[in-house]
């Protein structure tokens, strides 16, 4: 009975602490950029949206957010409308996350890990490149660079991702790329400000490469990465 207890207690435990939530019946043109506005006012960390196939969405999405309450309150929103649509939002887990969008695992590092790197195809984790992923979409290359404390950083080293075409064009994507300047300062970087926030933010950094960041500056109207200038 007791042992009974404690297991009921251990799990009560885990299920009010989680801070991932499964998404459902998503518009299929359903953006990053609307799952968190769908989520304004909550510490959105990461939005995973999932594919059947390459390039096209299955109408779900994985939301993981900075705390257990951000999360408590974003399953709440349960059948909430986004545009003509209404969504499910039920609780979920990074194991989950991880299983159906290869992102949601470990902690980050340079060396090889698995994730989102893995999932744009970018090769190479020796560059120096760190992924900034969850800026506000009003934040600045000066923002971003005075976010590294050590001032290492200039404005010249960030690119802040856009997207081209549809009704977001030329609007932040919420992503940059900062150039460190060998892999041992990014690796700090990854260690001592995963989730420190930026305008009241919470920011994920991710180990990137220049190919990478290549591929994911300009993001395509309908979710694709793409080609272009500066």
């Amino acid at each position: 009975w007791r042992f009974c207890r404690c297991w009921a207690a251990l799990h009560w435990t885990s299920a009010m602490n989680f801070t991932v939530v499964r998404l459902r019946g998503l518009p299929w043109e359903a953006s990053d950029d609307d799952i968190y506005q769908f989520f304004s006012g909550l510490a959105v960390t990461e939005v995973a949206i999932c594919q059947d196939v390459p390039g096209r969405p299955s109408g779900d999405a994985f939301v993981r957010f900075a705390d257990p309450e951000s999360a408590r309150t974003a399953v709440t929103y349960n059948r909430k409308m986004m545009g003509r649509r209404y969504v499910e939002v039920f609780e979920s887990s990074s194991d989950e996350m991880a299983r159906r969008t290869g992102r949601g695992g470990g902690a980050p590092s340079f060396g090889g890990m698995p994730g989102p790197l893995a999932m744009a195809g970018a090769p190479g984790s020796d560059d120096g490149m760190v992924r900034l992923r969850g800026l506000p979409f009003s934040a600045t290359a000066h923002d971003i660079a005075s976010f590294f404390e050590s001032g290492e950083i200039s404005e010249a080293d960030v690119t802040i991702g856009v997207h081209v075409g549809g009704q977001f064009d030329g609007r932040s994507t919420g992503e940059a790329w900062v150039q460190f300047s060998s892999a041992a300062s990014a690796q700090n970087a990854l260690e001592t400000k995963q989730r420190q926030t930026i305008g009241g933010r919470y920011i994920e950094l991710f180990p990137s490469s220049v190919a990478d960041r290549e591929y994911g500056k300009r993001k395509l109207a309908g979710g694709k990465g793409g080609k272009g200038g500066g």
